[in-house]
C-alpha cells in the first residue's frame, strides 16, 4: 500500500513508517537492522538501545495518517458518522462535490464500489491524485468541474457536498441520485446548515433525516488517574442527513 512495506509500533502506540526493509532502520529509540524487518507479521523486534516494537504490514488507516494535506481533512469522526448513517458498502457509487485534499474521497474510495471527487481547483485534484496513489486505490474518479452548474453521474447511491453554499448544489444532487440516495451536506456554519436544510426540503424533494454535530471527548488514563484530555478538538462541522424521496 503506496511506499510504505512495513510498520512499527512502540509500546505508547506511536508509529513508525518503513520504506525500505534493505537498509536498517532509524528513530529516536535507536537502530532497527534490516535483518529484523525482513521478519515475518507480529515479531517483536528491538532497537540497538533495547526498546521493543511489533514488525507488522501497515493497514488502510495506517497510510491514512500520512495524507498530504492542501484544504483541510474532514476528521475521522465526521467520516465515520456519514458512512455509518448512509450504510455505504462494496456496491455503491458515492460523488463527492468539493475535494478538498481527498480526505472523504479517499475513505468512500475505500469502502464503495467507485468515488467520483469534483472540484474547480485543480491544485485540490492535484492532492487527491497524490493521496489516492498513496492508498493503493484505484476506484475513482477525478472532475474539474463546478457542481453549482452540473453533476453528471446517474443513480448514484450518495452525493456528499463540502462547498461554502452547499444549497446551491442541491437541484443537482437530486438529479444525480436514484430514489433512496442519500445527500449529506458538511459545513462548518450552522448558518449554512440551515440554508441547506430550507433549500433540500423545498418541493418535498428531500426529506430532512436530521443535523448533527458529532462530538469526541478523549481521555488520559494513566494508572488510576483519568481525566479528559486538556487541549482536545470537539466541534469541527455540521452534517445534514437527507434523503431522496421523489423521482
Amino acid at each position: 500500500m503506496g511506499d510504505v512495506k512495513k510498520i512499527l509500533i512502540a509500546k505508547d502506540g506511536h508509529v513508525f513508517y518503513v520504506k525500505d526493509l534493505e537498509q536498517d532502520f532509524h528513530n529516536q529509540f535507536g537502530l532497527i537492522s534490516a535483518k529484523d524487518l525482513q521478519k515475518k507479521d507480529g515479531s517483536i523486534v528491538a532497537s540497538n538501545k533495547g526498546e521493543e516494537f511489533v514488525l507488522t504490514t501497515p493497514k488502510f488507516i495506517d497510510i491514512y495518517h500520512r495524507l498530504g494535506r492542501g484544504a483541510q481533512l474532514i476528521t475521522l469522526k465526521d467520516i465515520g458518522e456519514i458512512i455509518t448513517e448512509t450504510g455505504l458498502g462494496k456496491e455503491d457509487l458515492a460523488v463527492d462535490c468539493g475535494a478538498g485534499s481527498g480526505g472523504l474521497a479517499c475513505y468512500l474510495a475505500f469502502v464503495c464500489k467507485k468515488v467520483v471527487s469534483y472540484d474547480i481547483r485543480k491544485d485540490h485534484l492535484e492532492y487527491v491524485e497524490k493521496n489516492m496513489k498513496m492508498l493503493g486505490l484505484t476506484n475513482y474518479e477525478l472532475k474539474n468541474m463546478d457542481v453549482y452548474e452540473k453533476i453528471e453521474e446517474e443513480d448514484v447511491d450518495v452525493v456528499t457536498i463540502d462547498i461554502p453554499e452547499p444549497w446551491r448544489a442541491a437541484d443537482n444532487a437530486f438529479k444525480a441520485l436514484k430514489p433512496g440516495g442519500f445527500l449529506v451536506s458538511y459545513s462548518p456554519s450552522v448558518t449554512q446548515s440551515i440554508n441547506m436544510v430550507n433549500k433540500a426540503i423545498e418541493e418535498n424533494k428531500f426529506c430532512h433525516i436530521r443535523t448533527t454535530e458529532v462530538v469526541q471527548r478523549n481521555w488520559d488514563i494513566i494508572d488510576r488517574v483519568a481525566h479528559p484530555k486538556f487541549r482536545d478538538l470537539n466541534h469541527t462541522g455540521f452534517i445534514s442527513f437527507f434523503r431522496k424521496v421523489r423521482a
